[in-house]
């Protein structure tokens, strides 16, 4: 065999072929005597311009819908703190989904006034809500929520869908800083509202520039007190009459209807859980108190 032929294993047409013989197939013209050579030994046609590689034999990996592994992890009975809803639409939504919100205390950082203004839809959500047994708080900052006296800790999970501080600032990386800094506020509040078995949840959307928050991360790292536990997609369809809203409000004709906007690019659910004690090594830093808001 000449030498630099390399193996010639494989067949014309299909099945697996030697890295030599894929690059000559890559290449599709130009061929030298050498190379013309080593297909004629390994009884393989030289490949003309304009032919295809055959099949490698490896199967190409398809890309995983969004909401694959979406789940509804509320049930029935659980005592649940929401952190800012907004247009409550999402405690609505799980009334309806757990049969009653006798254990949902949901909240908002807006004043009542402010979110009337800004959420048309604001009184047919909490009506839901109230009438399921749940509570509804107004003037409620996510970063100080052992500070409420009318959250009445320990819960099985507190929630935060979609947090955003809502500042309006271009720069990206000051943007990415003070949603950071907000995620981690809240994190570190969270975690003394719920037991030992508790849950905190945050759901981001997928993209740019919330990719960049690195919510896992910072989050673990900041509060050393909590861990990763799971995530999930986040699939706003499980939510019956559920609709995102955007931290300054909704305008008809201005705003995007429905879920359009995180659906587009998806979402997902971190799930965090208290750290087993002996994995401690320091204690969780401190955070400046910002308004919690949602995107």
């Amino acid at each position: 065999m000449p030498k630099g032929s390399g193996s010639l294993k494989g067949r014309h047409g299909g099945g697996r072929m030697d890295k030599n013989l894929k690059r000559h197939w890559a290449a599709k013209a130009g061929l030298g005597k050498a190379a013309t050579r080593a297909f004629q030994l390994a009884g393989i046609p030289p490949p003309r311009r304009g032919d295809k590689a055959p099949d490698s034999g490896k199967k190409k990996k398809k890309k995983a819908k969004q909401g694959t592994n979406a789940i509804v992890p509320y049930k029935q009975g659980q005592r649940l703190l929401l952190v800012g809803e907004g247009n409550f639409s999402f405690a609505s939504a799980l009334a309806k989904v757990c049969e009653g919100a006798s254990g949902i205390d949901a909240t908002a950082y807006d004043s009542a006034a402010d979110a009337s203004k800004k959420y048309p839809d604001l009184e047919d959500h909490t009506s839901v809500v109230l009438g399921s047994g749940g509570a509804v708080h107004f003037g409620v900052n996510g970063e100080r929520l052992h500070d409420c006296r009318e959250l009445v800790a320990p819960y099985d999970a507190v929630v935060f869908n979609f947090p955003h501080c809502g500042l309006g600032i271009k720069d990206k990386l000051r943007n990415v800083a003070a949603n950071q800094a907000l995620v981690v506020g809240f994190a570190q509040s969270a975690i003394q509202m719920i037991h030992d078995t508790g849950e905190i949840h945050i759901t981001v959307k997928r993209g740019e520039p919330y990719d960049t928050w690195a919510v896992p991360k910072i989050v673990t790292k900041e509060v050393p007190g909590l861990r990763l536990k799971n995530s999930y997609d986040f699939d706003p369809t499980r939510y019956p009459g559920y609709r995102h809203r955007r931290t300054l409000g909704y305008a008809e004709g201005l705003s995007v209807e429905g879920n359009d906007e995180i659906m587009k690019e998806g979402s997902k659910t971190y799930v965090f859980a208290h750290r087993p004690v002996d994995h401690l090594s320091a204690e969780p830093r401190s955070a400046k108190p910002r308004p919690a808001e949602r995107d």
